[in-house]
């Protein structure tokens, strides 16, 4: 730069006066020239300017600033910087300076250049005030938002994200890949709404169970002007606590229709029940007469006594359907389950069909029982049956086993009734396995009906007195 004692040149004087911007010629503890903006902006006149130090003129508590910014310059020789001036009454004005190292009047000085950030400052309040309130907003979504890049990596995130992912604060999420965050894998999954939106290029959607909750997420791709994807808005919505409502709605919905069901079999079980004993009643000793009135030796007696014992065998079924609704009390004691399985096996051997094999795992003894031990016989004979019958014809195997489970393995979907709740304590379990085609899904919840069986010759009561 020309040495500065040209500086009254007036084409240099000139261009001083009529810049834009204050400019001030200074070394660090006096100002040396003003331009007409400087006292403009400031409010000084150029001779008050001129008894100042440029330290002066910041704010207050900027001022400790200035000698690092000189420091600076010295090893730069030209810096720029913002700072707050303070005018002569009192108010201030945000600046940006330019500064750089010049030579005036055979001294090393410094000329600053300063231009009014006011406009600026007032725009920069305006974005970032607009920046607070989209962050504000972003943050006041419950639901996990990503911005994603084209290359599935998070470039931003809301407060609601890394807190629903286990994350103290968002940097432990950006640059990671959506599915590294939300499912823990290292590659993306096959059903993944982001493979369908980059072909449809429109919002897409899944739901899928991520370890103990459930989520569903949903992608809308952010497209150019020249319809090309160059981001997406990723949004996980934890369903876990809707997932759980509707299973307990199931639930209790499944509650009411067993509830219906019990009552209305219950109703229909003793109307049976009532009506039979009285017609059979009638039957049986009507029958019972005639047989006393034959003389012995008569060909009919041997008839009518067959008809006797079909009779009282369909008052069998009325008997059957209480034991289905647990109506018929039992004698309770103590009994060793192992050791009356084993105890029947004699008879259950004879009964079973040639070509059936009957494996037993039972132990020497236990587990023990407060149960009748007519029923729990009742019970092991209609799972046998049902057993050997579902082999069809032709060999086949039947598996009979004992054994004490913990509460922990027993499923609720496995529990009747449905409002039955476990204790902590050990269960008994009794398990019958056959070899057989095993039981179609749709028919699965009415294997425990009345009268419902697969079976042609089946009377469709077994299992239901089992449930019973």
């Amino acid at each position: 730069m020309p040495d500065t004692q040209h500086s009254g040149d007036s084409v240099y004087r000139m261009l001083f006066e009529s810049a834009g911007d204050a400019i001030f010629v200074h070394t660090e503890n006096k100002i040396l020239a003003v331009n007409r903006k400087a006292c403009e902006i400031l409010g000084y006149t150029e001779d008050e300017l001129l008894l100042m130090s440029f330290t002066e003129l910041n704010q207050v508590e900027l001022r400790m600033y200035l000698p690092e910014h000189m420091a600076k310059l010295k090893k730069h020789s030209h810096i720029s910087f913002e700072t707050t001036h303070q005018k002569k009454d009192g108010t201030t004005v945000p600046v940006e300076v330019t500064a750089q190292a010049i030579t005036w009047g055979g001294e090393s000085s410094v000329m600053s250049i300063c231009r009014d950030n006011t406009v600026k400052r007032h725009f920069d309040d305006i974005l970032l005030k607009a920046a607070m309130e989209w962050q504000n907003t972003f943050d006041a979504i419950e639901d996990s938002v990503f911005l994603r890049s084209p290359d599935h990596r998070i470039l931003r995130c809301n407060k609601a994200s890394y807190a629903a992912f286990g994350k103290e604060k968002p940097g432990e999420m950006l640059g990671k890949f959506c599915w590294e965050v939300v499912h823990g894998t290292s590659e993306q999954l096959p059903n993944c709404p982001i493979v369908v939106m980059e072909k449809t290029k429109r919002r897409e959607s899944a739901v899928f169970k991520s370890g103990e909750r459930w989520l569903e997420v949903t992608v809308d791709p952010v497209l150019d002007e020249k319809n090309n994807i160059t981001g997406a808005i990723h949004v996980v919505r934890d369903l876990t606590e809707r997932k759980l409502a509707e299973a307990e709605k199931a639930e209790l919905e499944e509650r009411g229709r067993q509830l219906q069901k019990a009552e209305s079999l219950e109703r229909m079980a003793s109307a049976i029940s009532h009506h039979f004993n009285n017609q059979l009643h009638v039957v049986t000793g009507y029958l019972g007469l005639l047989i006393d009135d034959m003389p012995p030796g008569d060909f009919r007696i041997e008839k009518i006594t067959n008809a006797l014992q079909a009779a009282r065998k369909a008052s069998e079924v009325s008997g059957l359907l209480i034991s289905f609704l647990s109506q018929k009390q039992g004698k309770l004691e103590l009994i060793d389950l192992a050791g009356l399985c084993r105890m029947n096996l004699p008879i259950l051997q004879a009964g079973k069909p040639k070509d059936v094999a009957l494996e037993t795992d039972l132990p020497s003894s236990g587990p023990v029982i407060s149960a009748d031990a007519k029923q729990i016989q009742q019970l092991l004979t209609n799972l046998i049956i049902n057993a050997w019958e579902a082999t069809g014809d032709g060999a086949g195997a039947i598996h009979l086993s004992v054994r004490t489970v913990s509460p922990a393995i027993i499923p609720a979907s496995h529990r009747f009734p449905v409002e039955w709740h476990l204790q902590e304590q050990p269960y008994a379990c009794l398990e019958v396995m056959d070899s057989g085609c095993g039981i179609q899904e749709k028919d699965m919840e009415k294997i425990f009906d009345p009268f419902f069986s697969t079976k042609p010759t089946g009377m469709g009561l077994g299992l239901s007195v089992v449930l019973g």
